[in-house]
């Protein structure tokens, strides 16, 4: 087989070829004779398996010089067993041999898919073939013309490597097994997958050589073929620099492909063709989807950007669901770049979007990505949902390395499987393929490998908000719901859970109980946000919250995706939580700004993004108020306000200006001036109708320099991820109002509150007042100057704090300069590697003091001691006039020095305070280094630990924890344990650990706790493992688990255990488990219990158990489950019970059964109760019983069902009889249907009812009798009915009574009918009293008699009433007398008496009211005609005599209506000439009681036609006397109702005769009961095709003696269904010629058990073909005496894995001839034990070949003894690697023809061994 990388396939090596013929020694002349023409392969090979394409030299040598005679070079061929046409020469010649020249033809073979494979699988040159009187002449020896020149012997051909023969592969791989297997049920969440192959498989196509052209595009040639396309993607490997994947990206597209030959886009170097080695994988997946997720069929689809939109109605895709897309193309043909696996990215209704450059499923980009694409139809696009698409070059699947089988591919599913699921499994064609490149076809549906998971905790998968990206706020009108999306539905109950959000606030649980979604509202309170400084985080959900709540498969330790990762609603959704109010962070001009220009730009600059409010103002006022002008002249013209002032208004063009006073009112208010005509005048617009000029008293005084009213074009927003930044243009009006520089001018700017909102409609704060934004407008030409001695730090200051910013000082106020740099430099002064560069505009760049400090605040604090200076760009700042900084600031101009560390004590003098400074009130004898770090930990006492700050420790080298005394230990704080570097844990020990304050584990974290050293972790006390942070357990592994001391276990608590690692769990042991408080065990999930060793389970105690979280018990397999002690089985509960697996019941025993509360019963389901073993069913009391959920008990086994103790019975409910399945139903026993509680009998329906047996009935009692349905009633058989125990008849009811079904009321026995109420007779119905039985009528007694309803009383026939008592007659009401017939009362009487004679006359007299008239003897003279004439009802009233008196040729005539009211006594006259004229439709009519009172002698008249007529029922009711007098003529028309009917007592007196008639069709509905009953000797009868329809289930039921008598031609048609069901105790009796007739299909169902019973006798006439199917498993059992009986032939038949599995003992019973026969396939199997089994004797006919196919390891387990039995023929086959592996004392002893017949090199070998010392 091909490893996956192979640096090369195919190497010419001659000196292999030389060696290899070498080896078979010179080449002596003789005649060119078959024998003496040598075939070899010439090509060295790295793996001898051939596929398709590949090509090899085959090179056959003659003694002498060859060349050809007469034809063409093709007209030569080389036959190979592969290939009978042979290979055609094409020309070339070589040499070989000492003196040799061109002696050899060289043929090249290269393999086709027409080859065929050989058996066994190798390459063998077979004969030279010759066409067209081509000749070939050898040397001066001989001429070789015949058309075939056999080969003897046949050549094998190695593969170029030792002992290896060429052969093909010519199949693709095939799935042989997977598990779960197709069709599992309860598969645990958890497990992986495994797939098992038929041969060795990979991922990969291996590479020979590879090439770049263009600098883009690498060509690779692959070493077989393959089945990679244009456009798909592919992983290659260890192909060569530039080839393999770079940085990001994994995979690339196949731009071409030419046979072998491929090539793909990538960056590579131009490269000639060059040998290289690697693989390229392309990529196919395995995808694991729930079935109910089916494929969306595609209508379009779009590239925009690398992200794909695919249009699909209804498509129910969710942000971040994986999909896989295929088959999708278009009208122009196929898009590769669609398909694959992707996270969903976004969705609409009907349409979803993934990005392409994310392939095989990923949350990082891993492809370049694919061209634009418009929107276009789909063509045969599908998409569907899947639980996860994994890549196959993911490292989560596992390949075959192995070169032997099994060849199994394991698939690790990262994502929880879904609880009770059904999911199936795909595998996308050509995603494997063999070593010869031959593709696997894949699972390409939704049913080919299904299977159901078991229960299983949920996880979540994704978190979304069905809310739109954005920015939301606490009244803001929404506020967005959050979908949690689990792996499966999740129930909530009995509370409402929360998730905790990084907002501050909690969604509450609101919709969704019962599905994968659930829904949680946001209410968004006043103080929540997500927004810290210019962060603006996204929304974020921390964690889920139960709040007293249950969520089925949830439990405190679900966790929710972490922030940023897959599944987080941080990246599926970007939502803001924002509730502060935007602030301006940055104005311009600045606030206190000089120089600002007349036609200055405003400038507002936000911290975060925001939008304008359009009709809000912004103001600019003069900060000297301006004084109000008196109005002396008011007009208003066109829409044109003129004002006339008396004196200069001052006014200008855009000035606001109120005007107040003026009598006519239409010119009161505010205008903005829209011109100055005259010092004196302004105007305005104003809409009214004119006013003509006239005198106006009034004032107008100037409110506003200029009113900006927000709107389109004078107010810009421009938003980017540093904040928004609003520019106020000024322009869009009349004019712009210029500010006034000279004079200067004082100005400030008032904005309106809400002029500007943030994203989440916040609104700003108004600025107000002359001061907040205030500026001077002048004259400015002079540039800002930097002043570094007035800065902080000042130039050269020595001591600056590195924790402070950095404040530059100017000589008036700046702005920055866009794109100019500041550097903060330390170190050379060219500043090659700045601390720090800030571009400018800058977040960390800021204005303070009205724009006169500019402050620098660097990302990290500066170090301590550290020297630091700056460099600034020149035009860096520019002042309000637009003047820039003239130069700028170099090394050296401005510079300054951190504060350096200090070392001392910290006493509490000058040198001590907060950090860097040591702390104060601390031993003198402290040493403190740079930052206030702890130089001597030796020196710290319990009492300096108060004073000591976190800082002081953060330096702490393992040294440094080591030294620490007992007083620091037992003083820690949490803050400062916290502080330690996790790499200082390592030095603690044990003792300082014992010594910790248990408050400081308040502050340890998993890396420190990881650190700490296993010894230390014995020191520790259950007060400190109280206080351990639950996130720390998360550094828990076996190893500190295993060293924690059991009694620190009892600090435990819940939160702590569930943060457990499941891999810690190794570490637990029973003393550990014993000392876990019960409260801790809520913690525990099923990952943990998976892990937890099953010794440690040992230590369980009820109260411990009774804490387990249900989620936990999915990790309960059955080994855990047999360690649990009974005891703590009695803290089960429902929930427990319900989640635990269904294989973990399977060992289940009678004492977990006897301490499990009954409660936990409720707990049980369907596949839980067909695991619990039959031994757990016998001893469950009737609590435990009563509690079990009917659906459980639905699935109850007949084996377990068998075993219920009647005690048990007594907690039977209504709703398990109701869900117990009528076929369960028929196990019922007496004593368990006895012990039934009589409400228990409510859950019987008609279909139940029915089902019960007839033994059961016997043991009914009153009570339960009154409690069956009426409507059960209904179903009433008459087998059932014969046995009701008269007491149980006490229960009757009218309803009851009235639903029995008139064939039940046939069977009334006497004693019932007196045993019966007289209120049930209340119930009674027509019909029923039509066929009660006279004998039945004659118990009624006088009070019962009163209580049949009237209307019943109008249908009683004559027989019925002829039958009563004159008591019960006297007793008849009037009411009752009255609605009977008159006849009852006055009977009519005969014209004359009747005789033989004159019978005839009289018929049409006869009624069933005077029909006891006519003696018996008169019945005689009856005719055909006379019987059909006779009225039904007299049929009802005729007594035994009178049918017995009946000529049979009467009975010819008999109708349907009459004969089913022939009383069931009087049936028992009749005699066999009678029955047997019964006309067919009259048997339709017989009831189960007439029937089943028919005389046995009867039924010898029985004709076919009789009997098909009959209705099954009848049949149930028939006795062992009547079927054994039935003809076996009669049997043929028996139907399988009516077979499937008989009761199996009366199968016992069939016989073979009439079992032999039997039509096939009628044995498929016999029961394994009624084949159980069969007498053996019937069975001799049988035929093949009566055999072949028995049911498989019938074979249950068949004993030893049965199985005898069975005919081997029989035996011949019996199914491998049946055989698998036949007890292995019924196989003792077998026949050798009943083995003989069994088929190989029948052979291969056979169980080890079955084979075992097997008499030896039996196999002595096995054939091959059988022995060939015997499953192997099936021979772990066998005998010596059944080995010995096996025939020589049958053992030919073995293979391999058969021998193998054969247990030593069974070896001793071989033959000579037995081992002789043996295949050497089979033998390579043999192992050493067996070996050591075998007798010397059978050894002594080993052929070479068989001798050559031993193992090594087997050769070396031969005994002297056997060494010497083999003969010297077959050493002939021992090799080099088997004469290594003799035993040197066995080597020594070997003899000389032994020894001459092993080839000269395996002599060397064994003359060496034989030279070793024994042993």
């Amino acid at each position: 087989m091909r490893p996956a990388v192979i640096n090369s396939r195919v190497k010419l090596f001659s000196a292999a070829v030389v060696a290899a013929i070498a080896l078979i020694g010179p080449v002596a002349p003789a005649s060119a004779v078959a024998s003496a023409i040598t075939v070899t392969n010439t090509t060295v090979l790295t793996s001898s398996v051939l596929g398709v394409g590949d090509a090899v030299t085959l090179r056959a040598c003659f003694q002498g010089t060859v060349s050809r005679n007469n034809g063409v070079d093709s007209d030569v061929k080389l036959k190979l067993n592969v290939r009978a046409a042979g290979v055609a020469w094409g020309g070339a010649r070589s040499s070989f041999g000492s003196g040799l020249t061109n002696n050899c033809l060289d043929f090249p073979y290269v393999v086709a898919g027409t080859d065929t494979v050989a058996t066994p699988n190798e390459i063998k040159a077979t004969a030279i073939l010759l066409g067209n009187s081509a000749q070939l002449t050898v040397g001066a020896f001989d001429t070789i013309s015949s058309a075939t020149t056999n080969l003897s012997p046949e050549q094998p051909l190695q593969g170029g490597m030792a002992s290896t023969m060429l052969s093909l592969d010519l199949a693709d791989p095939t799935l042989a097994s997977s598990n779960p297997a197709d069709g599992a049920t309860g598969v645990p969440y958890g497990n992986d997958f495994l797939l098992t192959f038929s041969e060795r498989v990979t991922p990969s196509v291996s590479l020979v050589s590879r090439s770049c052209a263009g600098g883009n595009t690498a060509t690779v040639v692959a070493s077989t073929n393959h089945d990679i396309s244009v456009g798909e993607l592919v992983m290659p490997l260890q192909v060569g620099p530039n080839y393999d994947p770079t940085g990001s990206l994994s995979y690339f597209r196949v731009t071409a492909v030419t046979g072998r030959s491929i090539s793909y886009a990538v960056a590579c170097t131009n490269e000639s063709t060059t040998p290289t080695g690697g693989v390229l994988i392309p990529l196919r997946y395995f995808t694991v989807a729930e079935d109910a997720d089916t494929a969306k069929n595609l209508s379009n689809v779009e590239i925009a950007s690398n992200i794909a939109t695919f249009t699909s109605n209804a498509h129910g895709f969710a942000v971040g669901d994986t999909v896989v897309i295929e088959s999708t193309a278009t009208a122009s043909g196929a898009k590769p770049q669609f398909n694959g696996a992707f996270l969903v990215s976004g969705t609409t209704a009907n349409t979803f979007s993934v990005d392409l450059r994310k392939a095989a499923a990923s949350s990082t980009n891993n492809f370049s990505g694919a061209a634009d694409f418009s929107s276009t139809a789909a063509s045969a696009g599908t998409a569907r949902r899947v639980i996860e698409a994994i890549a196959n070059s993911s490292n989560k699947v596992t390949y075959p390395s192995s070169l032997s089988a099994p060849f199994n591919v394991t698939v690790n599913p990262a994502s929880a499987m879904p609880g009770d699921t059904a999911v199936h499994v795909r595998v996308q064609a050509g995603a494997i393929r063999d070593t010869v490149g031959r593709a696997y076809a894949g699972i390409t549906d939704a049913t080919s490998l299904n299977f159901g998971i078991g229960t299983a905790p949920a996880s979540i998968v994704n978190i979304t908000s069905s809310a739109a990206d954005g920015s939301y706020r606490n009244g803001g009108g929404t506020s967005p719901s959050i979908q949690v999306r689990f792996n499966q539905p999740v129930t909530v109950s009995g509370g409402t859970p929360s998730l905790t959000l990084n907002s501050g606030g909690n969604a509450t649980y609101s919709a969704g109980s019962g599905t994968k979604t659930l829904t949680f509202s946001y209410a968004i309170g006043a103080s929540d946000s997500t927004v810290l400084g210019r962060l603006r985080g996204r929304l974020h959900v921390s964690a889920l919250n139960l709040n007293g709540a249950t969520m089925s498969g949830v439990s405190m330790s679900t966790m929710v995706p972490t922030s940023g990762s897959s599944g987080a609603l941080n990246v599926n959704n970007n939502i803001v939580i924002d509730n502060g109010a935007p602030f301006p962070e940055g104005l311009m001009p600045f606030p206190g700004a000089v120089g600002v220009q007349a036609s200055q730009q405003f400038l507002v600059r936000f911290p975060e993004a925001v939008a304008k409010v359009d009709n809000k103002t912004i103001s600019i006022k003069t900060l000297v108020p301006d004084v109000a002008k008196t109005i002396t002249n008011a007009s208003l013209t066109s829409n044109v306000a003129t004002i006339t002032t008396s004196t200069a208004h001052g006014f200008v063009a855009g000035n606001t200006v109120t005007i107040a006073g003026v009598a006519n009112a239409v010119f009161n208010g505010s205008y903005v001036v829209t011109a100055a005509p005259s010092a004196t005048t302004f105007t305005f617009a104003r809409s009214n109708g004119d006013i003509a000029s006239a005198a106006a008293v009034g004032t107008a005084v100037r409110s506003a320099w200029e009113t900006i009213t927000i709107g389109a074009g004078n107010t810009v927003v421009t938003n980017t991820e540093e904040g928004g930044t609003v520019v106020v243009t000024r322009s869009g009006k009349a004019s712009t109002v210029p500010l006034v520089t000279a004079p200067e001018t004082d100005y400030y700017v008032e904005v309106e509150a809400g002029a500007f909102t943030d994203l989440a409609g916040n609104p700003m704060v108004a600025i107000s007042g002359n001061s907040a934004w205030s500026f001077r407008a002048s004259p400015d030409a002079v540039a800002p100057v930097f002043n570094p001695n007035a800065s902080d730090p000042p130039n050269g200051m020595g001591t600056f704090d590195p924790t402070r910013v950095i404040k530059l000082t100017f000589s008036e106020a700046v702005s920055v300069v866009a794109t100019k740099t500041i550097k903060l430099c330390t170190g050379d002064v060219g500043c090659a590697t700045p601390v720090e560069t800030f571009t400018l505009p800058s977040s960390s760049v800021t204005s303070a003091s009205g724009g006169v400090q500019v402050v620098i605040d660097p990302t990290e604090n500066l170090s301590a001691g550290t020297a630091y200076f700056l460099i600034i760009d020149s035009g860096a700042f520019q002042d309000g006039a637009g003047n820039v900084t003239a130069s700028g600031v170099t090394a050296g101009q401005y510079g300054f020095m951190t504060m350096s560390a200090v070392v001392g004590g910290g006493g509490g003098g000058a040198s001590c305070g907060p950090p860097p400074l040591p702390p104060c009130n601390v031993g003198s004898g402290i040493n403190f280094g740079p930052g206030g770090m702890i130089q001597n930990p030796g020196a710290i006492v319990g009492g300096d630990m108060a004073n000591l700050r976190p800082d002081n420790f953060m330096g702490f080298r393992p040294e440094d924890a080591r030294n620490l005394g007992s007083g620091a230990m037992q003083n820690f704080r949490p803050d400062q344990l916290g502080a330690l570097p996790p790499t200082a844990m390592a030095g603690f020990n044990r003792d300082q650990i014992a010594n910790l304050n248990p408050a400081a584990m308040a502050g340890m974290n998993q890396d420190q706790f990881r650190a700490l050293p296993p010894e230390a972790m014995a020191g520790f006390r259950p007060d400190q493992m109280a206080l351990l942070p639950p996130s720390a357990m998360a550094a828990f592994d076996p190893t500190r688990m295993q060293s924690l001391p059991p009694s620190a276990m009892a600090g435990f608590n819940a939160n702590q255990v569930a943060q457990l690692p499941p891999s810690a769990m190794a570490g637990f042991d029973p003393t550990k488990m014993a000392q876990l408080p019960p409260t801790a065990m809520a913690g525990f999930n099923a990952s943990q219990m998976a892990q937890l060793p099953p010794a440690a389970v040992a230590g369980f105690k009820p109260d411990q158990f009774a804490q387990l979280p249900p989620s936990a018990m999915a990790g309960f397999d059955p080994t855990r489950m047999q360690q649990l002690p009974p005891a703590a089985v009695a803290g089960f509960n429902p929930e427990q019970m319900r989640a635990l697996p269904p294989e973990a019941m399977k060992v289940f025993d009678p004492s977990k059964m006897q301490q499990l509360p009954p409660a936990a019963m409720a707990g049980f389901d369907p596949t839980k109760m067909q695991a619990l073993p039959p031994t757990a069913m016998a001893v469950m009391n009737p609590n435990q019983l009563g509690q079990l959920p009917p659906t459980a008990f639905s699935a109850i086994q007949p084996q377990q069902f068998n075993v219920l103790p009647p005690t048990a019975m007594q907690g039977f409910k209504p709703e398990l009889m109701a869900a117990l399945p009528p076929q369960m139903v028929q196990n019922f026993k007496p004593e368990q249907f006895a012990a039934l509680p009589p409400a228990a009998m409510g859950g019987l329906n008609e279909d139940r009812f029915r089902a019960l047996p007839p033994q059961a009935m016997t043991a009914f009692n009153p009570q339960q009798m009154g409690a069956v349905p009426a409507q059960a009633m209904e179903a009433m058989r008459v087998a059932q009915f014969n046995v009701i125990p008269p007491t149980a008849m006490q229960g009757f009811k009218p309803d009851q009574f009235a639903a029995l079904p008139p064939d039940a009321m046939q069977a009334f026995k006497p004693t019932q009918m007196a045993a019966l109420p007289p209120q049930a007779l209340a119930g009674m119905e027509p019909e029923q009293l039509r066929v009660l039985p006279p004998t039945a009528a004659r118990a009624l007694n006088p009070l019962q008699m009163v209580a049949v309803p009237p209307q019943a009383l109008a249908a009683i026939p004559p027989g019925v009433f002829k039958a009563l008592t004159p008591e019960a007659i006297a007793a008849l009401t009037p009411e009752q007398r009255n609605a009977m017939p008159p006849q009852a009362f006055n009977p009519p009487p005969l014209p004359q008496p009747a005789t033989a004679n004159n019978i005839a006359n009289l018929v049409n007299s006869l009624s069933g009211w005077n029909i006891d008239k006519v003696p018996p003897a008169a019945f005689s003279g009856m005719k055909p005609t006379d019987v059909a004439k006779l009225p039904a009802d007299a049929f009802s009233a005729m007594n035994p005599n009178q049918v017995g008196a009946l000529p049979p040729q009467a009975f010819t005539a008999i109708k349907p209506n009459q004969v089913e009211l022939l009383p069931p006594e009087a049936m028992a006259a009749m005699k066999p000439t009678q029955f047997g004229q019964l006309p067919p439709q009259a048997m339709a009519a017989l009831s189960p009681a007439q029937f089943g009172a028919l005389p046995p002698a009867a039924m010898t008249a029985m004709k076919p036609t009789q009997l098909g007529q009959l209705p099954p029922e009848a049949f149930e009711v028939l006795k062992s006397t009547q079927l054994g007098q039935v003809p076996p003529q009669a049997f043929t028309a028996m139907k399988p109702t009516q077979l499937g009917s008989l009761p199996p007592e009366a199968m016992a007196a069939m016989k073979p005769t009439q079992l032999g008639q039997l039509p096939p069709a009628a044995m498929a509905a016999l029961s394994a009961d009624q084949v159980g009953a069969l007498p053996p000797a019937a069975l001799t009868q049988i035929k093949p095709t009566q055999a072949g329809q028995l049911p498989a289930e019938a074979f249950e039921g068949m004993k030893s003696t049965q199985v005898a008598a069975l005919p081997p031609a029989a035996m011949g048609a019996i199914k491998p269904d049946q055989v698998a069901a036949l007890p292995p105790e019924a196989m003792t009796a077998m026949k050798p010629t009943q083995v003989a007739a069994l088929k190989p299909t029948a052979m291969a169902a056979l169980e080890p058990a079955q084979v075992a019973a097997l008499p030896p006798t039996a196999l002595t006439q096995m054939k091959p073909t059988q022995v060939a199917a015997l499953p192997a498993e099936a021979l772990t059992e066998m005998k010596p005496s059944q080995v010995a009986a096996l025939p020589p032939v049958a053992v030919g038949g073995l293979k391999a894995e058969q021998v193998a599995a054969l247990p030593p003992e069974a070896m001793t019973a071989m033959k000579p001839t037995q081992v002789a026969a043996l295949p050497p396939a089979a033998m390579s199997a043999i192992k050493p034990a067996q070996v050591d089994s075998l007798p010397p004797a059978a050894l002594r006919d080993v052929k070479p070949n068989q001798l050559a196919a031993l193992s090594p390891d087997a050769v070396g387990s031969l005994d002297q003894s056997q060494v010497n039995a083999l003969p010297s023929e077959a050493f002939r086959g021992l090799s080099i690697a088997q004469a290594s592996a003799l035993p040197p004392s066995v080597a020594a002893e070997i003899k000389g023809p032994d020894i001459q017949a092993m080839a000269p090199a395996v002599r060397t070998v064994v003359a060496q061994r034989a030279a070793l010392p024994p042993g």
